[in-house]
Formats: structure tokens, sequence, C-alpha cells
């Protein structure tokens, strides 16, 4: 019982701790090696992408970037390129995007933006920085490209709305007018457009405003030589026209004699025209005189073509009798042919001119808007030499504990039985280390 009691203070020492232990070096090997790697890749691929984020600085420059307004007067929210609508436009913009849980990201805030603003002498400077899980991406080529492309939303956002905007109103306007003089009228009004479309680009376009000074003055030119011949020839297409034409004169001449009786009752002692010519009356005669002087032009000038072109128009107070030729006389059609010809080609010249103006504004919109990307980097996280280290030091402290766990109890069976065998025979190893352990290493080899 004493020697029981005197083992039991003796207990066992660190050096028989670590012997223990080592008797069982294979399975502290395999242990520490399969823990070493498995905790390698379940930090660096599992823990890792939880905790470990890319992050992009950049800058937005565009005209007004400063007032946060864009060209079109709508407000720049940098906030907007990160809400779930981008996130699912730039998806759907590329197919190498389709793995992409945006809404995922989006709802568990996993993707951030950020202003900082800096002052540079007077002048105000603005960066973002935008940060986002690398748990969503592939590898870091995909991130770059996604990123890349959702911080270029602002810029797209301007280029595409420069792209919409069309400068050819008057054009499409003269494929629906259905007379020369209306049709001249709009190509005029779009050669007027143009020259101060031009005039207004920067001066970087200094070759798009010099070529197109020269062909817009080629263009007045046949405009003026166009006008001259309208205003010496009433050419008209087609019967279809003078039947209009005769149609107008009735409803006008109708119109025309209720605005007269009006007149004559208010202003007995004076003549519509006198009035418009004056200019001192009252604004409510003016305006009802110009009424009247522009539908009796309207009436002189269909009236012109009518007759122009082979027919009669007659008045006899108020009441107009009209009549229409059988056809239009063959030189007429002929001039009219030449001249819709004119007409047509000035129109090309025009359009062409419009496309170039529309391609430098799209340019110009283009060349002044752009993202600066200061590199796009990931942070957080373990390095791989890190995760290695740590995994291997937990490896050998499990696996030196299984191995305790495993040889010990043994161990200190046989340490009884040699301690309890030495008393007995009066050996001088009372605690029987050499014994137990040689027992334990011939029970692994066994």
């Amino acid at each position: 019982m004493e020697e029981e009691v005197e083992e039991e203070k003796r207990g066992i020492t660190v050096g028989e701790v670590f012997r223990v232990a080592f008797t069982q070096k294979w399975l502290i090997l395999i242990i520490a090696v399969i823990i070493t790697i498995a905790g390698t890749l379940g930090i660096y691929f599992g823990y890792n992408k939880t905790k470990t984020q890319y992050a992009a600085t950049f800058t937005v420059n565009f005209t007004d970037s400063a007032t946060g307004v864009y060209p079109d007067n709508t407000p720049f929210n940098y906030l907007s390129i990160i809400q779930l609508s981008t996130l699912e436009s730039v998806k759907a913009s590329d197919e190498s995007f389709a793995n992409l849980k945006v809404t995922e990201m989006f709802n568990s805030n996993d993707i951030d933006i950020k202003q900082t603003v800096t002052t540079v002498g007077s002048a105000a400077q603005v960066s973002y920085s935008l940060t986002v899980k690398t748990k969503y991406f592939k590898n870091i080529e995909q991130a770059r490209d996604f990123i890349s492309k959702l911080v270029s939303v602002p810029v797209d956002y301007i280029t595409t709305w420069a792209g919409r905007q069309k400068h050819d109103a008057n054009l499409e306007s003269y494929k629906n007018a259905d007379n020369f003089a209306d049709r001249l009228e709009y190509l005029n009004k779009q050669a007027e457009q143009l020259e101060g479309l031009f005039a207004d680009l920067p001066a970087n376009f200094s070759y798009e405003k010099t070529l197109a000074a020269a062909d817009l003055k080629n263009v007045k030119a046949q405009l003026t030589s166009v006008k001259g011949i309208l205003n010496e020839n009433y050419y008209v297409e087609e019967m279809a026209t003078l039947e209009r034409y005769k149609n107008s004169i009735t409803a006008l001449a109708h119109e025309l004699k209720q605005l007269q009786d009006v007149w004559d009752k208010v202003f007995p002692d004076v003549s519509p025209d006198t009035v418009v010519r004056d200019g001192t009356y009252v604004t409510e005669a003016t305006k009802l005189a110009q009424e009247i002087v522009d539908k009796q032009t309207s009436i002189a000038d269909y009236s012109a073509y009518i007759k122009e072109n082979g027919g009669s128009v007659s008045e006899d107070r108020g009441v107009y009798t009209i009549s229409l030729p059988a056809s239009i006389p063959a030189e007429k059609l002929e001039g009219a042919e030449k001249l819709d010809g004119e007409l047509k080609a000035i129109n090309d010249s025009l359009a062409t001119l419009t496309s170039t103006y529309d391609r430098a504004f799209v340019k110009m919109y283009t060349d002044t808007s752009f993202i600066t990307i200061n590199g796009i980097t990931e942070s957080g996280g373990m390095g791989v030499i890190i995760a290695f280290a740590l995994s291997f030091v937990l490896g050998v402290i499990v696996a030196f504990a299984v191995a305790l766990i495993v040889a010990m109890p043994k161990y200190m069976r046989e340490k009884r039985k040699a301690a309890t065998a030495g008393a007995d025979d009066g050996s001088d190893n009372p605690d029987g280390e050499t014994a137990a352990e040689t027992s334990v290493e011939d029970g692994n080899k066994q």
C-alpha cells in the first residue's frame, strides 16, 4: 500500500510522456500529415472564401461629374453602381458571369461601395472604393472582368445616351411633307440647325467643323437655287395634290368668312392688311388681322398652284369656284420630277452631315467620359504559408495527443507491474520505467 502511494506521488515525468508518445511515431506522422493537408486546404479554399474580398479603387470622369449630374441632367448616384438591377444587368451582359449569384451578393451585403472626397488646393477630387467577397467568383480574372464592367456603368450610361440622341427631326418631317414648299422649309431648318451644332463642337473637332462648313455652304447655295425655282414655278407631282389644295381653299374660305364678319363689325374702317403692316394697333386687333391675312395668303398660294397646272379658280363674295385640270401638264410634271431630284440630293447631303455630327457628338462624350481603376486587389483571409504553418502545428498537437491516448494506458499498466515486481525482488528499478517502455514498444511491434 505504501508503495502504491509513493508511485502516485512520483507520477510520470515529461521525458516519459515524450518517450511514450514517440512509441506511436507512425501514428503521429500520419495524423499530422492528414490534419496539415486538410487544414491548409480548408483554410485556403473554405475559410478564406468567406473572409477574403476583392477591392478596387477608381474615379469616374465625365462632363459635370464634379456636380454629380449626367449630361442628360439626371443625377449621378454612386450607390446605383451596386444596386441589384445594375448587378443583374452586368451579369446578363456576359455569359462568363452566368454562375454569379448577384441576388445573394446584394441581399447579404457582400458588395459595398464608398466615396472619398479629398481637397487638393481649391479643387475637390472624388474617388470610390468597391469591395466584394471573393466567394462569388471562380478566380480573380472573373472578378476583375465583373468589377471592371460594374464600375464602368456610369460611362456606359453616358455613351448609350449620346448614341440615342438624334438630330434629324427636320429630315424626318421632310419625308412626310406633301409639297415642295414644305420640303424646302424643312431642309432649310436642318441646314441652319447643323450650322449651329457644328459651331458648338469643341476646338478638337476642327477637322469636322471645317469640312461641315464647306459642305453646308454648298447646300445652302442649292437651297437658294431651289427656292428661286419654286418662286417662279408652282410644281406638283400628282393630281391628288391639286385635289387636296381645292379642298383646303374651300375650308379656308369658310373660316375666312367667319373671321371677316367679326372684323367688319369691330373694325369697319380699316383693313386687316393695314393693321398688320402698321403694327401699332392693340394686340387683339393685330392677332385677328394676322389670322385673316394668313388664310388669305394660303388661299392665294393654293389657287396659284391650281392655275399654274391647268386649272381655274374664281371668287365671288367669298365663294370660290374651282375647276381642276384633267391631268397635270407634261412640262409641269417634268419640272416637278427635276425639282424632286434636286431636293432629294440636298436631303442626302444633309443626312450625311447629320450622321457626321451624330458621330462627333458621341465622340465628344466618349472622349471625356472614362473610368480610372487603380488596380483590383485581394485582401483578408490567410496566405497559403500561414495556413500550412497553423495546420501543421495543430496537426502535431492533435497527433501527439492521440498517440498518448493510445499508448499511455498500456504504459501505466506495465509500469505498475514493473514497480510491484521490483519491490518484491528488491531490484534497483522500483518504478519499472524501462520495463514498461519496452513492453509498450514490443506491443506496438506486435
